[in-house]
């Protein structure tokens, strides 16, 4: 049975700078967004309600356009702007998107968002789709003193490279800079901002967008090599070379390839198991090809004030020599905004002589607003990123052909709709994505809107195997597999019982190629004895899928053992409501992951007939001891 589908369900969270000038800072791989400008008039999409921005200054956009408002945090003016991505979105788009809060706030690290703002998070219904816009990583690695030290000269470039640079390749910095992003990400999923999720439903994943960075330069272009950025009245700030041009635009290009490696292990990881398929990495950096600083048509000029350059530029109006500088300011209450600018860099340069080697003792309430605002995109990258937004949100996923195989919990016995996860799981693929989705099988059962699955109750995996040998000829894209309960009744040798999986999984490769294979690590069982058993099996199967995975096989393994507790058991053995529906989340999960890696195609036409369906019988999975027969 096939049926036309649409997309809803949008929370956007944009996050911490790369660049904020200010104290305080941002699968199994992932299909990266490098799309270019695309315009989103006129898509009729179903808005979501209320969507919601948070993080630093690349999602609050200080400098681009006027102030959206004056909001603050911990005493730290936010700067957010209406010509950000996220109000640009809310003002061209706000029928289509709902509701629109903003969080976000310049100058805050992964701890302050944790912190501020991702507890004001408005989540909506907890069964909702909700989308997140997350770009965080760059005042945690120092990028704000770097651009202070080696692009104004306000400091030593050599340390605040260094610095960076451990974050990013240094084994102990490596982990820091990990264990701050996986907590921001856990954070977002985290029990202590689900505190009201209604009796009987489990907690939803936000499906994240996660943007990267644009770098600043062409770093190719001869008319910089011999100015600097305040021009000749700025002496003291570095000389634009094509060396100090490299260095940045790779530090950003590096950073970016950290975020997707932490991001990468993060959703392979038991912490972060319920974002494999909800986390994207977004990469806009090509989009800003040709508007970059140093472009060849600015001349002898970094080309701030060009329009075609997308980045806001530095103040230097004014004469500034270096006897200017020796009239020491104090810190305390010296004006960096003074209109005149020689008071501005003299309290400028005061601000970074009292931080010492501490960029963050400078605090973002002293600092000033025009080079808060300095090296972050116009309203025009601005709007980039937001056309790049609208094309994720409205992409479609190719046609879906899915067999769900298994036993009586593929088939949803003990569900109260009698469908299991089958019927969140057609609910999330028809309500999430413009295209068609069609259940395949041999069985026909439960209250959803495609009953169609080959789940038999009692079966063991030689049995299923034969029942997957009815759907292979028409080609499915998608299979989820959960097979080898029945198995675990028996004190038969569990390695066994992952030969035979591993033989079904190989056939299922061998007539489906093309197909995506989710295998379940199956769910828990109250008596001890079968855990066991279930344990080794759980592990045999998941190192044989790792394996073939390795091998290029597009097999995914699913933990629908963590997923499904023993509390969120109906009878000791078959999931309750609440396990089937975190089942579903994530097999849907499975399946997004497998687009984000561009498995996913449209089904090729199958070379046999559909089985002749049968209603499905009310036999569970058997739970005595000997191999069922059944």
């Amino acid at each position: 049975m096939r049926c036309m589908i649409a997309r809803d369900g949008v929370l956007v969270l944009g996050a911490l700078s790369l660049l904020s000038q200010c104290a305080g800072g941002v699968s199994n791989g992932f299909r990266e967004l490098r799309l270019s400008s695309r315009q989103a008039a006129g898509v009729d999409k179903p808005a979501p309600g209320h969507w919601t921005a948070i993080g630093d200054s690349y999602s609050a956009g200080p400098g681009a356009g006027v102030a959206y408002d004056d909001a603050e945090f911990g005493n730290s003016k936010c700067f957010r702007s209406n010509g950000s991505a996220v109000a640009q979105l809310d003002a061209q788009h706000n029928v289509m998107l709902g509701n629109f809060q903003f969080l976000s706030c310049t100058g805050h690290k992964a701890k302050e968002m944790v912190k501020y703002q991702i507890p004001l998070i408005d989540y909506g219904e907890q069964d909702s789709n909700m989308w997140l816009s997350l770009s965080i990583g760059g005042n945690d690695l120092g990028f704000a003193d770097y651009a202070q030290s080696c692009l104004l000269g306000l400091g030593s470039c050599t340390k605040a490279l260094k610095n960076a640079e451990n974050l990013i390749h240094d084994l102990d910095g490596k982990q820091t800079f990990r264990r701050l992003l996986w907590h921001a990400w856990s954070r977002i999923y985290d029990d202590n901002h689900f505190k009201n999720v209604p009796a009987g439903q489990s907690k939803f994943v936000p499906n994240t967008l996660h943007t990267l960075y644009p770098a600043f330069f062409n770093a190719e272009t001869d008319g910089c090599d011999n100015i600097n950025i305040g021009g000749p009245w700025l002496f003291f700030t570095k000389r634009l070379t094509k060396t100090l041009r490299r260095q940045t635009n790779r530090l950003v290009r590096d950073a970016n390839n950290a975020i997707r490696a932490h991001a990468r292990a993060f959703v392979n990881s038991e912490e972060g198991m319920h974002y494999r398929g909800y986390l994207h990495i977004v990469d806009y950096d090509n989009t800003f090809e040709g508007h970059r600083l140093c472009e060849k048509f600015t001349g002898n000029k970094p080309g701030f004030d060009n329009p075609n350059v997308w980045f806001l530029g530095i103040r230097s109006d004014g004469f500034v020599q270096e006897s200017d500088l020796s009239v020491q300011e104090n810190p305390v209450t010296c004006n960096p905004d003074a209109d005149d600018a020689v008071e501005a860099w003299r309290c400028v340069k005061a601000l970074v002589d009292a931080a010492g080697d501490d960029p963050d003792a400078v605090g973002e309430w002293n600092w000033p607003l025009w080079l808060t605002k300095a090296f972050h995109p116009k309203t025009a990258g601005f709007q980039e990123v937001m056309n790049l937004h609208l094309s994720h949100w409205v992409a479609n996923l190719p046609q879906l052909r899915v067999l769900a195989l298994g036993d009586s919990i593929t088939n949803g016995f003990r569900s109260t709709d009698n469908a299991g996860y089958r019927s969140r799981f057609y609910e999330l693929a028809t309500t999430s994505y413009g295209q068609q989705v069609d259940m395949i099988g041999s069985v026909r059962s439960g209250d959803v809107g495609d009953a169609d699955h080959e789940g038999h109750n009692g079966a063991t995996i030689d049995q299923i195997s034969s029942y997957a040998d009815q759907n292979l000829g028409q080609r499915p894209n998608v299979v989820l597999l959960h097979a080898g309960t029945n198995d675990m009744g028996s004190d038969a040798d569990a390695q066994g019982a992952v030969d035979r999986l591993v033989a079904l999984v190989d056939k299922i490769i061998s007539k489906c190629p093309d197909a995506t294979v989710l295998v379940a690590r199956i769910t828990p069982a109250d008596d001890a004895a079968r855990q066991n058993r279930t344990n080794v099996y759980n592990n045999g199967i998941e190192a044989a899928m790792s394996s073939r995975a390795d091998a290029g096989a597009k097999v995914q393994i699913m933990y629908m053992d963590l997923m499904v507790t023993k509390k969120t058991l109906a009878d000791g053995l078959h999931p309750n409501d609440i396990g089937y529906f975190a089942m579903a989340e994530h097999w849907w999960g499975g399946v997004l992951q497998a687009y984000n890696d561009g498995w996913l195609k449209d089904p090729v036409d199958g070379d046999g007939p559909g089985p002749v369906r049968e209603i499905a019988p009310s036999l569970p999975i058997s739970m005595a001891t000997e191999e069922p027969t059944t």
